[in-house]
């Protein structure tokens, strides 16, 4: 076992040695097209937290009619926990808000003003205004509500702009991430097919087995794994530096910072890259005597 594992090591090496010059440009390559795929895809990463933005603030306020009593506000918070386009709720007792307005203008405000109790309702998976509509209507005939608020032209805009970084994430796959996989496997197809000449002249002198093929699969690996890992050196120092620069221009552009992004988007452009290298090997064709 050793002694095969230490053949495949030298005829390796000796591979990138005799042809180190498509090494070296075979590993710029992929780290270019892995900077370029680690800007898509965080960027559609940044598109779903500014789309669940978008979701979480079209909103719809609820003002409660005087002297509401405490059991009919708890039953009709579980009415709205089995709304299924309602993510959650924030209830605002009258007292807290006289108090927090108090606090604030560090005054003595009288009881007699216009602050009621309130519901902020918060909604999800809302597709059009028809439907943001239909709870404002639904709650309009709710006994303790005395008034539903919410502001149609901005919930439409909202929405809009939802549809809107939807489609762009759609997009974004069918038009970069794809092509880009596309592209790795191309690659490699043609890098294969510059050596099928070698592995003509191995297959003849050695015989059928995975050691006529396995140098070249351990090149190419090497290639994928130093190409992610240049990528992945270049793109951190880029978006932590932009971060930087963003948040010395406004602290309210919020970003999603790199310590935070899951690694997972990373790791798969490397799994999914060797599954493409595996894809690539199997259309390689050895020609042995007629």
């Amino acid at each position: 076992m050793k002694k095969n594992f230490y053949y495949l090591i030298e005829e390796t090496k000796q591979l990138i040695n005799y042809k180190g010059r498509i090494f070296i440009i075979n590993t710029v390559i992929l780290a270019i097209i892995f900077l370029l795929m680690n800007f898509f895809v965080i960027s559609k990463y940044n598109m779903n937290n500014i789309e669940a933005y978008f979701s979480r603030n079209i909103q719809i306020k609820l003002l409660l009619k005087d002297f509401i009593k405490e059991d009919k506000i708890i039953e009709f918070e579980k009415e709205l926990i089995k709304k299924n386009n309602i993510d959650y709720h924030s209830y605002n007792a009258r007292e807290l808000a006289i108090k927090t307005l108090e606090n604030r203008m560090n005054l003595s405000i009288s009881q007699r003003n216009p602050l009621k109790n309130s519901f902020i309702i918060y909604t999800k998976d809302i597709k059009n205004i028809k439907e943001v509509e239909a709870l404002a209507s639904y709650f309009e005939n709710i006994d303790i509500v005395e008034k539903v608020l919410f502001n149609r032209e901005l919930v439409t805009k909202l929405i809009k702009a939802k549809e809107t970084m939807s489609k762009l994430k759609i997009k974004m796959n069918i038009f970069f991430i794809f092509p880009l996989f596309i592209f790795i496997y191309l690659v490699f197809k043609l890098n294969f097919i510059n050596y099928e000449d070698e592995l003509s002249e191995k297959y003849k002198r050695e015989g059928k087995g995975i050691l006529v093929f396995s140098p070249y699969f351990l090149k190419k690996l090497l290639n994928i794994v130093l190409a992610w890992t240049i990528s992945l050196l270049f793109f951190s120092n880029f978006y932590q530096s932009s971060e930087k620069l963003l948040y010395d221009m406004s602290p309210n552009i919020n970003i999603v910072v790199y310590e935070s992004l899951p690694k997972s988007l990373f790791l798969n452009q490397l799994m999914i890259s060797i599954a493409i290298l595996i894809i690539a090997t199997m259309f390689v064709r050895i020609r042995g005597d007629k």
